[in-house]
């Protein structure tokens, strides 16, 4: 599934959508396929289902696309809509990378591996380290910038202050 803002939709192939909701527990009662009179063929389709030890309902409306398996599909779950956003897929995609690396990448090496510049990788960064999806482990001074003695300075007194 990957979120399309302009749209307002999911990008899915709406069987797959149905199959996730089923997994999760809710079972069908209801689905319908529209179809285009003249050409026979699926235009969309509603699905619902109902998760018995809730009773909450899930609702998925899909309108197919015409490179098919892939529809635009609109998914509520209890009333509400479930969307995504480009940040989403941001987080999940810097998340998702560390992950698979065991828990331990540089900057440099998350951008790289998922296509974005290290500026804007510090900053998702930085942002999920702040909402405690992730923790920042260690900070390193660049080679170039090691202190090899800490600069004395003049103290108002006049003596010495390291």
């Amino acid at each position: 599934m990957c979120w399309r803002a302009e749209d307002h939709a999911w990008i899915a192939d709406p069987d797959l959508v149905v199959q996730a909701l089923t997994t999760e527990g809710f079972s069908e009662y209801r689905r319908e396929i529209a179809k285009r009179a003249r050409e026979r063929v699926a235009s969309g389709g509603m699905w619902q289902g109902l998760d018995p030890r809730t009773g909450i309902v899930a609702s998925v409306i899909w309108v197919n696309d015409v490179t098919p398996p892939q529809s635009h599909v609109f998914v509520e779950i209890d009333g509400r809509a479930v969307e995504g956003s480009a940040w989403d897929e941001i987080d999940a995609a810097v998340l998702e990378t560390v992950a698979a690396a065991g828990g331990r990448l540089t900057v440099p090496e998350i951008a790289a591996k998922v296509g974005m510049s290290e500026g804007a990788v510090q900053s998702v960064v930085s942002m999920l380290a702040g909402q405690g999806k992730l923790g920042i482990a260690a900070v390193e001074l660049p080679a170039r910038r090691a202190l090899t003695s800490i600069p004395r300075r003049a103290h108002p007194g006049g003596e010495s202050v390291a």
